[in-house]
């Protein structure tokens, strides 16, 4: 307390100096934090079932499954020509249009291979029938299961996708390409829905939920909070400068993300509302207590000088205890959960450094301002 008072406590423009350099540094690595969240990130490198995921994805058609499901909205077959022919353009286009995608099945694959036995297996036949007719007569004949591909009475049907694991970035990509694959006119003109599915398509979901979730969660917490600390203090500079301790730490959180390339996935994505609700009490019990030392010693600095003896102390032996406490889950044999223990510990810490540091330098630069001494 006594460095931070001597070297930082009477020079409020270099802490903001110091303070904008930080936040300007943060944002330019932040732009590197991508959003992230699948299975194989519960497992450290060199885990069995890492491994193995690995080595499926480097030798066959993928882990990741997406299915993309056209339903008839009439009940009448899907079977047709036009259809069939679509399906067929599909499977090709989307692996020649993305590497990652390592197979698709659907009912075309088993109804070109059945015209071609029914035909002595003559190559030339490899091809769709040229009926709904003799599609349905096919699909009659075959002895196996097909419910995996379509229905029964032959109003859906569902073409599974294998794609080798990769970025978020690529699955929503390769989504979004077999979506619109399917234009409105092919759609109405043959009275059909399309509706993605599969374990990859959940897992894209939950993606977008996770930073939705994240960018309206620090929205919302950053209003209350800022809401809360008016009420308290009756004055709006007070509570832009309480909240400046949050804003760094949540900066440099964001920003230490991207600079170890640390993605958000669910649970790093708690550190930042986590860290608000925590430190925001920093900023409370020193303003607050600065305000009362303010009354009794008609001085800034030596109001200052007896808010850090006090309440400085305080805080610091707050943010040591409790990113302690955090910095178990860094030990934990989940990745995810290491990462959201240090982000914690390391957010706790610098927003309490930012409170006794930056809140007197605001404090000095808004009562100079207004003629106190």
């Amino acid at each position: 307390m006594f460095f931070i008072e001597r070297h930082l406590g009477n020079r409020p423009l270099v802490v903001v100096i110091i303070s904008l350099s930080l936040l300007a540094f943060s944002l330019y690595s932040m732009s590197s934090v991508k959003l992230n969240m699948n299975t194989m990130d519960f497992f450290q490198e060199g885990s069995t079932v890492k491994v193995a995921d690995e080595r499926l994805n480097e030798m066959l058609a993928g882990t990741q499954q997406l299915n993309i499901n056209i339903e008839s909205l009439d009940g009448s077959e899907v079977i047709t020509p036009d259809i069939m022919q679509k399906v067929e353009s599909f499977q090709s286009d989307i692996k020649a249009a993305n590497p990652r995608v390592g197979k698709t099945v659907a009912v075309t694959d088993f109804l070109k291979k059945m015209n071609q036995e029914m035909h002595g297996g003559d190559k030339s036949y490899h091809k769709l029938p040229e009926t709904t007719q003799m599609a349905k007569e096919y699909l009659l004949l075959y002895s196996g299961d097909l419910r995996d591909v379509i229905t029964p009475n032959m109003d859906k049907l569902r073409i599974h996708i294998s794609i080798k694991r990769g970025d978020i970035s690529e699955q929503i990509k390769i989504r979004d390409f077999a979506t619109k694959y399917f234009d409105r006119d092919f759609l109405e003109k043959n009275k059909v829905t399309i509706q993605p599915a599969g374990f990859m398509d959940l897992m894209i979901e939950a993606n977008m939920l996770v930073l939705k979730g994240q960018i309206s969660s620090l929205i919302m917490s950053l209003v209350i909070v800022a809401i809360l600390m008016y009420i308290i203090f009756k004055d709006i500079m007070l509570t832009i400068i309480s909240l400046i301790p949050l804003v760094i730490g949540i900066a440099l959180n964001f920003g230490l993300m991207g600079f170890l390339n640390i993605p958000l996935n669910a649970a790093t994505a708690l550190v930042a509302s986590i860290s608000i609700g925590m430190g925001i009490d920093y900023s409370i019990h020193f303003i607050t207590r600065f305000k009362d030392s303010l009354e009794e010693l008609h001085s800034i600095d030596k109001a200052i000088r007896e808010t850090y003896k006090s309440t400085g102390r305080a805080i610091l032996s707050n943010a040591l205890s409790v990113g302690i406490g955090f910095m178990v889950l860094f030990f934990s044999k989940f990745p995810v959960i290491a990462q959201c223990g240090g982000l914690i510990a390391f957010t706790v810490t610098v927003t309490a450094l930012a409170a006794i540091i930056t809140i007197p330098a605001g404090l000095k630069i808004l009562y100079h301002s207004r003629g106190e001494n």
